[in-house]
């Protein structure tokens, strides 16, 4: 279980939800931060709101229920659930997930497809009448939609106007609570089923230098596979993906740090 502080998000999520015509939720965080399990905590709350009591009575005229629209790039894709921690479809308990397992391994994905394709679902959601709950760790995909870029190619773009009302929440963890999570969690993963995953894909042509395996993890696992299994090297390959999630997360941490929209929620698995 984890503690994120749940007056303060709760606070801010009714104040901004009062006043916002078209309501737009960003909840991101480093890799391992949690931010699967927060995004179903938030998204029940507001689905909960004009039912349950809570300090602040939210009057939200047409919004109903919470969506969750996916900004993780490499959970895209198809056929790599284990190894990019994909939500399944019982820990989405009933609430909507857009934008996972879209898209095959070897298909080239660019930030402006993905603003195009993540506005296009955003503002079908709104249309219902819904409040988009955008979820992820790919700082440039969520700053494309955050910051208005339109993309021109070549490396080219531009701002415009964001159409959206925006409240970005992010999962502030303690570095040593972090690295110990991201290590735990490769444990896990290779434990359940994330090199059976990587060995299936390479059986049914996928290769090392498709897009999708650049992934964090599934490269090394995959090169591991193709250079005999050895089960001597896995203490090294486990490392390996430890130390890449690692560095990683600091630079999320860092690209994120110049945004001061970003109000920051402290969580800990940790007893309160």
């Amino acid at each position: 279980m984890q503690n994120c502080m749940n007056i303060v998000w709760q606070q801010r999520l009714a104040s901004h939800l009062k006043k916002a015509k078209k309501p737009l939720l960003v909840l991101l965080g480093p890799t391992a931060s949690g931010k699967t399990v927060f995004s179903i905590e938030v998204a029940k709350w507001v689905n909960s709101l004009p039912h349950a009591p809570h300090p602040n009575p939210l009057p939200r005229g047409e919004w109903t229920q919470a969506e969750i629209i996916n900004a993780d790039s490499r959970q895209l894709y198809k056929y790599m659930d284990i190894g990019t921690a994909k939500i399944t479809t019982e820990e989405m308990e009933d609430i909507p997930h857009h934008l996972f397992s879209i898209l095959d391994p070897k298909e080239k994905v660019t930030v402006g497809w993905y603003k195009q394709t993540a506005e296009r679902t955003i503002d079908d959601v709104l249309s219902r009448g819904n409040i988009p709950i955008l979820v992820g760790g790919s700082m440039l995909y969520i700053s494309a939609v955050t910051d208005g870029y339109v993309f021109t190619g070549k490396g080219g773009k531009h701002v415009v106007p964001v159409p959206y009302d925006i409240l970005i929440l992010g999962l502030s963890r303690p570095r040593s609570e972090l690295v110990q999570r991201i290590g735990e969690r490769t444990s896990h993963l290779l434990q359940n089923g994330w090199i059976i995953e990587v060995e299936y894909l390479l059986t049914h042509g996928y290769a090392v230098h498709d897009l999708g395996m650049k992934s964090h993890g599934y490269r090394e696992i995959a090169e591991w596979i193709l250079d005999g299994k050895n089960a001597e090297k896995l203490p090294v390959l486990t490392e390996q993906i430890n130390a890449a999630t690692r560095q990683y997360a600091k630079r999320q941490m860092t690209w994120w740090k110049r945004d001061e929209r970003i109000q920051w929620i402290p969580c800990t698995s940790l007893p309160p």
